[in-house]
């Protein structure tokens, strides 16, 4: 996933969003747009049979959840060394749930359209897309 993120969506900046062992999210990253303005996007890997998507609230903790993993990548995006007006976008991006998500599945994964449209619902905007990882050599 990183490796597709770094040569495909050629990110402008990474954050750290794991927390208390392998809490938060898989990964998030901000690329600029066509536009000039720039984009938060935050994938979320699955290997196998599609579990729950707890990382975004999907699971026993629900929106809780999601808003402490939220919080955790505010904080990255806070300190990080992103212009004033990059990082207000950012913010704003989290505030309204209008991020980007991505899904990151394996060659064997069975994508559940449930899993999309939770994803859907968090956010108000489909998917951005799903990406079939091929299987790591031997």
């Amino acid at each position: 996933m990183n490796q597709y993120i770094a040569e495909v969506e050629k990110p402008i900046a990474t954050f750290d969003t794991k927390y208390g062992g392998n809490n938060g999210f898989d990964a998030a990253y901000v690329k600029q747009v066509a536009d000039g303005t720039y984009q938060l996007v935050i994938p979320e890997a699955k290997s196998g049979a599609m579990g729950t998507l707890t990382a975004y609230g999907e699971g026993s903790k629900g929106d809780a959840q999601l808003s402490q993993n939220l919080s955790v990548l505010q904080k990255s995006i806070d300190v990080s060394t992103l212009p004033r007006d990059v990082k207000d976008q950012l913010t704003g991006q989290i505030k309204n749930r209008t991020f980007e998500t991505q899904l990151f599945v394996g060659p064997t994964s069975n994508v559940n359209v449930g899993d999309l449209d939770f994803l859907r619902s968090v956010t108000g905007n489909p998917v951005k897309n799903v990406v079939v990882l091929p299987r790591k050599g031997p």
